[in-house]
């Protein structure tokens, strides 16, 4: 089982984005428990429905704060989320041909999570860190019209 939580050392400083990804971790838990319990495999797939229902979601989340903020590596990130979700796919698919176990399926969604907070992520929480910087520190007011 999936025993991990989210913790502040995967924070990315914006609130809703690590709401998403406490939200993964616990979609995550869900999926492996699923597992431990034995879980038949129409259970573990509606329950992957709705995970893979809610990172399309997620990325699209972050994919707009990226283009909301000029981010320079939008097209690189948003390349890895389309790489991911392929992964899934793929791996959905090896699982449903009895290809690949639940757990493997699991272990490398926890994997690629984990990596991809802790690198690409992190870059983009910085990145809108230091616009909200550059915002509170601007004096300008805008005349009211």
């Amino acid at each position: 089982m999936i025993t991990s939580k989210w913790g502040e050392g995967l924070s990315v400083g914006d609130k809703v984005i690590d709401g998403q990804h406490k939200m993964y971790f616990d979609l995550l838990r869900d999926l492996s428990l699923a597992v431990d319990e034995n879980s038949s495999k129409e259970r573990f797939l509606r329950l992957f429905s709705a995970f893979e229902l809610f990172i399309r979601f997620h990325f699209k989340t972050e994919e707009n704060a990226m283009l909301d903020s000029n981010y320079p590596e939008y097209k690189g990130h948003s390349g890895i989320h389309r790489a991911c979700l392929d992964m899934v796919k793929q791996k959905r698919l090896q699982y449903e041909e009895d290809e690949f176990t639940a757990s493997q399926f699991l272990a490398a969604l926890y994997e690629w999570f984990v990596l991809h907070i802790s690198s690409e992520d992190k870059k983009l929480g910085n990145h809108l860190k230091s616009l909200q910087s550059a915002k509170s520190n601007c004096n300008y007011e805008p005349e009211a019209i």
